[in-house]
């Protein structure tokens, strides 16, 4: 340090100068400038300092404690960042339970509402071939050209003679006729128009006084390979042509006016065609060593609700009665899944076989007519 009043150089403790004389003033260091020592090895350290930087000893342990524990908890408190980030994520979580459960109810309630329409479609089609009607038909050419599909699934003109329902004698449980014969009513037919290979339009329609009335329409699955008017063993056809109905087969007794068999666990259909039971519907036993289908499984595993047989190739019972190498018995089938392009056979859904059977009667003479593309 230097003299105030002669400028003379002097030690740091000097309290006189060496060369003037006068006192020398030592101003006391500021609070914050005031030194501690070390406990352990004696050097001065600013008195701020909790460590010696000398030997690196904790000086003041209290003093640290109290302001550590002073120190806000920073590191136990979320930042904004993380609370924004929280709530969006609750947020997302019910936004998705919303739309799962929006989602769920609408599948249950169009599962029912499907089921729905299915027995109403049944049941429609039901009462309106069984309600009873004394009015003869004031236009039936107005009746022709309404939608086939509307008819079926309206309720029937007040003008529009139906079927009457038979109330006098019970009905035969093995042979149930669904309806009273009315003469006014002639033939009924399901009549298979192809649109494409593999699929058709069917429609249920029968005569009143000289006139087709539609009664029934749906989709339907036919061969594979379209139609043909020539038949031949494996050609995956629908063969064309006006069949008779004769009689239908499954494991239940439908509502229907047609002759019903009940199948066995021995029921099956002979392919072969060297066999004298060719297109029967027969047993095992009968068969012998000939092929065949395996019928009750089918129905048993659930393809199959009722089928309706039209004689193309024989009779279905009848041994020696099929001609061999003009194609196996082809059948309309009530099917349980979903419709295919078929080997030769017709399909349609078993709904659409509830409400066919219940139309019809063997009284008039019903019958499967195929028309080419």
């Amino acid at each position: 340090m230097k003299c105030p009043n002669c400028g003379q150089n002097l030690s740091d403790t000097a309290r006189f100068c060496s060369r003037c004389g006068r006192p020398i003033c030592h101003e006391p260091p500021k609070k914050d400038e005031q030194e501690k020592k070390c406990p352990y090895c004696g050097y001065s350290v600013p008195a701020s300092d909790h460590f010696c930087n000398n030997c690196g000893h904790l000086i003041d342990s209290e003093i640290l404690e109290q302001e550590m524990q002073t120190e806000p908890e920073k590191a136990d408190t979320p930042g904004p960042s993380e609370g924004r980030r929280g709530h969006k994520i609750i947020v997302l979580i019910v936004l998705l339970a919303a739309v799962m459960l929006v989602l769920g109810a609408g599948l249950f309630f169009w599962k029912k509402t499907s089921e729905h329409r299915t027995e109403n479609r049944v049941e429609q089609t039901q009462a309106w071939s069984q309600s009873a009607s004394s009015e003869p038909e004031q236009n039936s050419s107005a009746a022709e050209q309404e939608s086939p599909k509307d008819l079926a699934e309206s309720e029937p003109e007040k003008d529009l003679p139906v079927l009457e329902q038979e109330e006098e004698e019970p009905a035969n449980e093995s042979n149930a006729p669904a309806m009273q014969v009315n003469e006014e009513w002639g033939q009924q037919e399901i009549l298979i128009s192809p649109t494409e290979a593999g699929k058709a339009i069917l429609t249920l329609r029968q005569k009143y006084q000289g006139k087709w009335s539609t009664l029934f329409e749906c989709e339907a699955a036919i061969g594979r390979n379209g139609t043909t008017a020539t038949p031949a063993e494996g050609d995956g056809k629908t063969p064309e042509g006006t069949f008779p109905i004769l009689f239908c087969y499954g494991l239940q007794q439908p509502q229907t006016g047609i002759p019903f068999i009940q199948l066995t666990s021995d029921s099956v259909w002979v392919d072969d065609a060297e066999s004298l039971y060719y297109n029967c519907l027969t047993t095992r036993e009968q068969a012998g060593d000939a092929s065949y289908e395996d019928t009750y499984s089918q129905f048993a595993r659930g393809y199959y609700s009722c089928n309706i047989f039209f004689a193309n190739n024989g009779d279905g019972q009848t041994p020696g009665k099929a001609i061999p190498g003009m194609g196996s018995v082809r059948v309309l089938e009530g099917y349980k899944k979903e419709l295919e392009p078929t080997n030769g056979d017709i399909k349609i859904s078993e709904a659409d076989m509830q409400a066919v059977l219940a139309i019809l009667n063997s009284e008039y003479d019903p019958v499967v007519t195929v028309s080419g593309l």
